[in-house]
């Protein structure tokens, strides 16, 4: 099996600055591999990554579309502004995107 396919070809773009208040959104890409079993979205927190929970309201996303997974951040705020980066899972191989470094710029009235 070559997982070097699924690790070279993994890819995420999206706006890394996003007003605060407003919805950030971001962008996966994979590769087709025959092996492909999920991609999940993390985000850095207390000295390591954890999965997103896309089905809670602040964070919507999709791990359904295994090729082009998003990433929506509503009502970005100053917790928001950390890394992102998506997991994917092929053939019991994890590899990672590069991470997306959010900044969150606050308004003045903040």
């Amino acid at each position: 099996m070559n997982f070097f396919f699924i690790s070279s070809g993994v890819s995420i773009e999206g706006e890394d600055v996003v007003n605060e208040g407003d919805t950030a959104l971001l962008k996966g890409e994979v590769p087709f591999h025959p092996f492909l079993k999920c991609v999940k979205w993390q985000k850095y927190q207390n000295k390591e990554y954890k999965d997103i929970n896309i089905n809670e309201e602040k964070y919507l996303g999709s791990t359904n579309d295994l090729k082009r997974p998003i990433l929506k951040i509503n009502k970005a705020g100053p917790n928001d502004e950390v890394e992102y980066r998506f997991k994917v899972v092929a053939g019991g191989i994890s590899t990672y995107s590069r991470v997306c470094n959010l900044k969150v710029l606050r308004s003045l009235g903040n």
